[in-house]
């Protein structure tokens, strides 16, 4: 009887494995035609730790090694990709928006700080950054015509009638972005269509607007602070939750 049940949890472990790959090689299947760059990295970073002994890895080489090769943060969207590791070096490809290329700088030894550099993109042209010396920028409006913030302007002379982006959204997730607090600090964004988007706190909380009523269904019922988010248009996503449950809908 043991036999018969350990060869059928075998099974099952097999399906779900193929399962899984199936759809992950239609997803890079997909991302090989849009950016080919981030996928050679990802394999890249996949096959050092797999020459390195998997697992035994982290044993068998420094701690600087490991983070050289860690892929800490990927962000992408139609015209560019950016990658990040564990040590603080970053790549990007593409057409990042033209006030990141300073703002994150360059890989030299002295242009490195202690932060692990992170970006989230969207397809409109919002975004919000932290470079590796801890210092954020974002723009939550979309529109190219206004300028790069980092938390300590005054915007009171922009014209917000003639904003074209501009909506209760934008004004509130500039808010957020400004707060002083370490504890309230962004850190997870996720940007969908039609303005939307998610924030994750450093102290666990989350906020979020016109993202679909069944990932906020779904964060509310886990009761856990959420690790990851994805939003994609026509109300697809991905969640993962701190202690480790998943929901999503793709496309």
């Amino acid at each position: 009887r043991m036999h018969r049940e350990n060869e059928a949890r075998a099974l099952t472990r097999r399906e779900n494995v193929l399962n899984a790959r199936g759809w992950r090689w239609r997803v890079v299947k997909a991302m090989r035609d849009t950016h080919p760059g981030l996928v050679q990295r990802l394999e890249s970073s996949e096959t050092a730790y797999l020459r390195a002994g998997g697992d035994a890895f982290i044993d068998a080489v420094p701690s600087r090694d490991i983070a050289r090769n860690e892929i800490a943060h990927v962000a992408f969207n139609a015209e560019a990709s950016f990658c990040a590791y564990a040590d603080g070096c970053f790549f990007s490809r593409g057409r990042l928006p033209s006030s990141l290329v300073d703002f994150f700088g360059t890989n030299e030894p002295l242009s490195i700080g202690n932060t692990i550099p992170y970006l989230a993109l969207s397809h409109d042209g919002r975004y919000y950054a932290v470079n590796s010396f801890g210092h954020e920028a974002w723009n939550a409006v979309g529109d190219a015509e206004y300028p790069i913030l980092h938390g300590n302007e005054d915007v009171s002379y922009l014209d917000r009638n003639a904003r074209k982006y501009e909506n209760f959204a934008s004004d509130r997730f500039d808010a957020l972005a400004r707060r002083r607090d370490a504890r309230e600090k962004l850190s997870r964004v996720a940007f969908g269509v039609s303005g939307s988007w998610f924030a994750v706190f450093k102290n666990g909380r989350w906020e979020a607007n016109g993202v679909p009523d069944r990932l906020v269904n779904f964060v509310h019922a886990n009761g856990s602070s959420p690790a990851e988010v994805s939003l994609g248009a026509d109300d697809t996503y991905f969640v993962r939750t701190r202690d480790g449950e998943v929901d999503f809908l793709l496309p």
